[in-house]
């Protein structure tokens, strides 16, 4: 698949930006992690999420080395590393309740982020990847402690209910989402490219002013040589002031 250089300059920028969207996801992770195992007192899997916690540190840290390499990101690196967020995700989600966790829906911020950044062909993909996770996380799990009391059947439509919710948002963004941001590339691309005719124009400006002025550098010489010339006739010796006239102009020509 072709990628214009500007999309390729952007998904630089794109990844970057998300290596610090990662930053602050894993701040509010741990964050809500501590507050459920000090605040509520629920016991968490504390070994495999910490290794999870470490994992994740690491794959920010490589990134940040891979985006000091010269070779460029392409749209199936990005696509990688979304789809490496939400396998991180779900393996957080599976040791913390699965779908019954109320930070499930973050599944829509990689969704969001490919169908903003990358071909829709890679937006429907996404909605392949979050769905089919969040949808795996409604039989494997490892279940919080139950707070909800008598409310079981109700706690269940509400859980079903965020994921009947997710999928209506995932595909109102991969349809909409997808329509403007190829619109916003597009325009981008048209931008780039009037800017690029545009230039070419200013050159070949340049190269006529530059050619107006050399004859007319060229043409002054010229005539001077040619009155010269014309005084004299074939077979007559050329003055000395002459002569020296013309050596002159031919090499102001030269």
């Amino acid at each position: 698949m072709f990628q214009h250089p500007l999309g390729i300059a952007s998904n630089a920028i794109n990844l970057k930006r998300l290596i610090w969207l990662r930053f602050i996801i894993l701040a509010s992770e741990l964050a809500a992690a501590f507050y459920a195992i000090y605040g509520l007192h629920f016991s968490l899997a504390l070994k495999p999420l910490f290794v999870l916690f470490s994992v994740a540190i690491v794959i920010n840290l490589l990134t940040l080395k891979r985006l000091q390499q010269p070779w460029p990101v392409t749209d199936k690196e990005l696509f990688f590393h979304f789809s490496l967020d939400v396998l991180l995700l779900t393996v957080l989600l599976y040791f913390t309740g699965g779908s019954t966790n109320p930070f499930a829906p973050l599944y829509l911020i990689p969704l969001t982020l490919t169908a903003a950044t990358l071909p829709g062909f890679y937006t429907w993909c996404m909605v392949l990847v979050t769905v089919s996770c969040y949808s795996l996380l409604f039989f494997m799990f490892e279940p919080l402690p139950d707070i909800h009391g008598s409310h079981d059947q109700g706690f269940r439509l509400h859980v079903f209910g965020m994921w009947l919710g997710f999928l209506l948002s995932a595909v109102l963004i991969s349809s909409f989402g997808v329509s403007m941001a190829r619109t916003v590339r597009r325009q981008d691309k048209n931008i780039a490219d009037l800017r690029e005719s545009q230039l070419k124009q200013e050159k070949i400006v340049a190269m006529g002013t530059l050619a107006a002025g050399a004859a007319h550098e060229l043409g002054s010489p010229l005539s001077t040589m040619a009155i010269l010339l014309k005084d004299h006739e074939p077979g007559t010796v050329l003055e000395k002031n002459t002569l020296t006239t013309l050596q002159q102009q031919v090499q102001r020509c030269r």
